[in-house]
């Protein structure tokens, strides 16, 4: 070993290096098999300005993975890989880090000295900081992307759904962000995804050619390869700039693309994300749904779950537990149906229809609004029933409907877009609404009998067999047998009841928070969660006299010394939060978090 202080520069390939300004570091002549002649080089690292290395040795992979990397990085070799640790930017005592095994590298130059031996066996300090970042890993919130495409209101509302019980059971442990991949990164054409699909579901015919046409194996091979030539890199690109530590997909075309990218992931960082699908669709679904390598695939209906078994995802894989609902459908509405028609305006004793036609107000929703109406005024009367149209984004359908001379004394409420139709179902006897499988398991949760006026074909034929083999609806297309039907049901009220039973046997409630749960246990729990519900079970078996097990008291006391410590985790939290904030102010500027 030389002792002597020497400059390194970049080295041709197969040469040595030679003096720079760049970098300073100890020389040795020491030769590995890897190197094939050229030197070894031990850095001792002084100041942040010596981070901006720009070659070490001529070794050929580590220029490759150091020109993979960009400016800037340190290379770390152990017996088996060599892992980069990256700056971004020029490096200098205020860098940005981007590496959580880097956090505190820039600022703390001066004070310590970083050991880059590039060809060692034994790394102490490296190990000491992977130490030190596994112990932090409680306190850090858990990454989750939720991938979506804004086909319909129905995959952003159960995204939603599931963010909002992702944050009621974990609070201050996640992190969720909701992502329209295709629109927002997605090259052109496939960024219009959205636009086509309005475009397709105004023509039927034109869906169900798109839809049989997608489901055999060759075309959907096709389509596959041809997304992924163009919109690979773009998922790639999303993926890794949010870093997830979980991707939850909500729609059958984020799944295929994405696996593929999680699989090269893991080969180049020896780091895996997990992949869960939340299948939205009700009594069918298209086979894209569904993807032999994902993680956790959850069904809402015993069909969806033999599809999946089907297209070759494993049995221990599958959860059926229902379709996540928005939150304010996870609870029953503790009013009764009198008290919720008084807040809303609406007459208590009048029998109530709701129409709906969804988020996007698809559907003959004029037409079958102007029958019903005139149908119920005629048949019970107009101060005995009343009509409540929600047109959604339908404005052209609002308007005539507002337009329109109603029967005299007949009550028709028309509403454009709302965010309490959890309230206006409370409110009604019936709904009569296309077959969107959102607004069907939400009609459920408040035990509506269903009239279904449209549906999109093949996409959401299954969910009106959904709806009329589970004795709780019926389906035709014809605006006058709908109101020819719903007045039937209104004047026999013992069939109604017993369609209200059999639509509230369908109904989960709790879908949104077992989904959440079933996440929460494998990818987002603390170790302080697994303590608690250990504690449970053997309290339990202590109740029942099992041998050996602790005594009750005891058990009570570490589970209230588990409740302790987690409470402590949060105020942590809440603390580190309290004192960056104060060094923003002291500083005038953002302090990065190891400081």
């Amino acid at each position: 070993r030389v002792p002597a202080m020497q400059p390194l520069s970049r080295a041709p390939r197969g040469g040595a290096a030679g003096p720079s300004s760049v970098a300073r570091g100890r020389h040795s002549e020491a030769v590995h098999p890897g190197l094939q002649g050229a030197p070894r080089v031990e850095l001792l690292l002084w100041d942040a300005s010596l981070a901006t290395l720009v070659t070490v040795g001529a070794w050929g992979p580590l220029r490759r993975l150091r020109r993979r990397a960009g400016g800037g990085t340190f290379c770390r070799r152990s017996r088996r890989s060599c892992r980069l640790l990256r700056v971004q930017g020029q490096a200098g005592p205020d860098a940005v880090v981007t590496d959580p095994i880097d956090r505190g590298y820039s600022d703390g130059f001066s004070q310590a000295q970083l050991w880059s031996d590039l060809w060692s066996e034994r790394d102490p300090y490296g190990e000491a900081l992977e130490a030190e970042q596994d112990s932090q890993d409680l306190l850090q919130k858990k990454k989750i992307m939720l991938l979506i495409a804004d086909t319909g209101g129905g995959h952003r509302a159960s995204a939603t759904a599931v963010a909002n019980a992702l944050d009621e059971l974990y609070p201050d442990q996640v992190s969720i962000s909701i992502r329209d991949i295709w629109t927002e990164c997605c090259p052109w054409p496939f960024n219009r995804v959205v636009q086509s699909y309005m475009w397709m579901a105004k023509k039927p015919w034109f869906w169900r050619l798109f839809f049989l046409t997608s489901k055999f194996p060759v075309t959907r091979w096709v389509s596959q390869r041809l997304a992924n030539v163009r919109c690979k890199r773009a998922f790639r690109h999303a993926i890794e700039m949010e870093n997830p530590d979980l991707i939850i997909s909500l729609h059958p075309c984020t799944q295929h693309i994405t696996i593929k990218v999680l699989r090269r992931l893991a080969r180049r960082s020896r780091r895996r994300i997990p992949f869960v699908t939340v299948v939205t669709d009700l009594g069918g679904a298209h086979p894209m749904w569904f993807h032999p390598e994902a993680d956790r695939v959850f069904v809402p209906s015993e069909g969806l779950r033999d599809l999946a078994l089907r297209c070759g995802v494993r049995e221990s894989a599958i959860h059926m537990y229902g379709l996540p609902l928005r939150r304010d459908f996870w609870t029953a509405d503790p009013r009764t149906r009198r008290e919720v028609r008084e807040a809303l305006g609406l007459r208590p004793e009048a029998r109530t229809v709701l129409v709906i036609g969804g988020g996007d107000g698809v559907g003959r929703l004029q037409q079958v609004a102007v029958a019903t109406g005139r149908r119920l005024a005629a048949t019970l009367g107009g101060t005995a029933s009343q009509l409540v149209v929600i047109c959604g984004r339908n404005e052209k359908a609002r308007r005539n409907l507002k337009a329109l001379s109603w029967p005299e004394g007949f009550d028709v409420r028309v509403l454009g877009f709302v965010s309490n139709v959890h309230e206006w179902m409370s409110a009604a006897d019936v709904i009569v609404t296309k077959a969107g499988p959102g607004t069907i398991a939400e009609a459920c949760t408040r035990g509506l009998p269903v009239m279904l006026s449209s549906f999109l074909p093949c996409q959401e034929q299954g969910n009106v067999a959904f709806v009329v083999d589970g004795g709780f609806g019926a389906y035709t297309p014809h605006p006058e047998e709908i109101a020819k039907k719903v007045a039937g049901w209104l004047q026999d009220r013992g069939e109604l009841e017993r369609m209200s039973r059999q639509s509230a046997k369908h109904g989960r409630p709790s879908a949104t928070r077992k989904i959440a749960e079933v996440i929460g246990r494998k990818w987002v729990r603390t170790d302080v969660d697994d303590l608690a519900a250990a504690l449970r079970r053997a309290g339990a078996g202590a109740e029942h006299g099992g041998q050996g097990a602790p005594t009750a008291t005891a058990l009570r006391q570490l589970l209230e010394a588990a409740r302790g410590l987690r409470e402590a985790q949060l105020a942590m939290r809440q603390a580190k939060a309290r004192g960056l904030a104060a060094l923003e102010q002291i500083h005038g500027a953002p302090v990065e978090q190891e400081a």
